[in-house]
């Protein structure tokens, strides 16, 4: 029976960098399932009665709930990310800095300058930093070793081709 392997499937050697934006991803996805937890809460327990300040306007009830919704889509959606970056898969790294961006313009549309604002835009500059290090661009673009030659050449050489053979050569009057 084999056992299963969370290692990935690509066999290749996971970078400290990867390894160091990954552990990133998942604090950050704490943070959003958490700050969409008690957003939904707030809307769903206290209703209209009290607010929660966000792009200059006061979100209550229904309008909590949905900024609640939203924060969890993008903490499940950053946990994914994490996951599939384990894997080394080569579109994790730009679906990453996408969401980092994406994060960064949420956070600074909230409207407060204040130090989470802060360290929540640092958190997401450090992980897209770190995905953008060549150590990094290296491990989440390789081609597996199997689908490179074994010689170290090309897959064609001049003699396998049909103009070089010699009774391509010849011409029949």
């Amino acid at each position: 029976m084999a056992a299963h392997s969370f290692a990935g499937t690509t066999g290749k050697k996971e970078p400290y960098t990867v390894q160091a934006a990954r552990m990133l991803l998942y604090l950050e996805a704490a943070l959003l399932l958490l700050s969409g937890l008690f957003a939904a809460a707030i809307g769903v327990l206290l209703g209209s009665s009290n607010s929660i300040p966000f792009a200059n306007l006061q979100v209550s009830g229904a309008g909590a709930v949905v900024l609640g919704i939203f924060y969890g889509a993008l903490g499940f959606g950053a946990v994914y990310i994490a996951v599939e970056l384990r894997r080394l898969l080569p579109w994790t790294r730009t679906g990453a800095v996408v969401l980092q961006a994406a994060l960064i313009v949420l956070f600074l549309a909230r409207g407060n300058l204040s130090p989470s604002t802060a360290l929540s835009v640092a958190l997401c500059l450090a992980v897209a930093g770190l995905l953008l290090t060549p150590s990094a661009g290296a491990a989440l673009t390789a081609e597996p070793a199997s689908s490179q030659p074994a010689s170290g050449g090309t897959a064609t050489t001049p003699a396998a081709t049909p103009a070089a053979s010699p009774s391509s050569s010849r011409r029949t009057l």
